[in-house]
């Protein structure tokens, strides 16, 4: 599958070897894991046609046992509603123009938030490619007392699962082997498991939780130092205040750190109109613009400063 440049942004693989599509949620580590497989033997590209980026890089397995892996975008659903969520379906059901259609499929899950991100799975092994299912982060796992038995849930999904750490190592030889197994000719068949899950999201998720329940999966408990706050800031008491506090500090900040940008603002306004009146003879005119159009968009224009530092802080909260 060696690459040509022909055309920017798009790729042309040649058919003796295998692609395999990296696909996980944002947050999961897939492209640490990406770049651990490929190394320096990757490229950065934009698909056609759109501005979502793509990797794409070699992993060196032994002679005539190569492979090409193609990092999607991060997504967390693969109903095509975002830019994101299109070009990921398309790759994987073979529209996408310039790429062909993943002989495999490696999902990468977060670990520790594996019911959450379960979701994906299932509309994922649905499409019927051969996948692997990585459980990325087992070492943060294992230090905050989470458990999974991977027999078990391989069980259930019905394809491989491993669990890894991409940004130590762990657990790297057993993905490499499984990727050396779908670069023969004669791949091993791919296990298949009768998914109830075609019905959309909410029937997904209670399907995810019903699957970790059965895989044995006992979520890690959360970093001491989210505990040692949430006992600060969800206490019955103290945690009022504080939200209290909170709230009344943003106001007083946009109020009070506002005004003086404000009053600058109006002082321009007024300044101009003062200046542009002597300049427009007729009276009606003058009216119009200065008192009208001038005064009108000034009196909402002088309160852009408000609204941009509100946005400020709930561009805070929500991340």
């Amino acid at each position: 599958m060696a690459e040509c440049h022909d055309q920017p942004g798009v790729s042309t693989f040649l058919p003796e070897r295998k692609l395999v599509a990296i696909v996980g949620p944002p947050n999961s580590g897939k492209s640490t894991l990406f770049n651990r497989l490929t190394g320096l033997r990757q490229k950065v590209a934009n698909f056609p046609g759109v501005t979502v980026e793509h990797h794409t890089g070699q992993v060196k397995l032994g002679p005539g046992h190569d492979v090409y892996v193609i990092d999607l975008p991060g997504i967390y659903s693969l109903n095509p509603r975002s830019e994101d969520e299109r070009v990921t379906h398309d790759v994987l059901l073979g529209n996408m123009a310039g790429i062909p259609k993943p002989d495999a499929v490696m999902l990468i899950l977060d670990s520790t938030s594996l019911s959450r991100h379960l979701v994906l799975a299932a509309p994922v092994l649905a499409l019927g490619l051969p996948t692997l299912v990585v459980l990325n982060m087992s070492d943060d796992l294992a230090k905050r007392g989470g458990t999974v038995d991977l027999k078990e849930l391989s069980k259930e999904l019905g394809a491989d699962t491993l669990l890894v750490s991409a940004a130590k190592g762990d657990g790297m030889a057993e993905v490499l082997e499984w990727l050396d197994q779908r670069s023969k000719p004669s791949s091993p068949p791919v296990k298949r498991v009768e998914l109830p899950v075609l019905g959309g999201v909410p029937t997904y998720r209670k399907w995810a939780v019903e699957t970790s329940r059965k895989g044995q999966y006992h979520p890690p408990a959360p970093p001491i130092w989210t505990r040692r706050l949430d006992k600060i800031f969800l206490h019955p008491v103290w945690g009022i205040a504080i939200f209290a506090v909170v709230v009344l500090a943003v106001f007083q900040t946009i109020f009070s750190g506002a005004k003086p940008v404000m009053d600058a603002m109006q002082a321009t306004v007024d300044s101009f109109g003062e200046w542009l009146a002597p300049h427009i003879a007729n009276v009606a005119l003058q009216s119009l613009i200065v008192k009208g159009v001038l005064k009108g968009v000034g009196s909402v224009v002088v309160f852009l400063p408000q609204i941009l530092i509100l946005f400020f802080f709930l561009g805070i909260l929500e991340d």
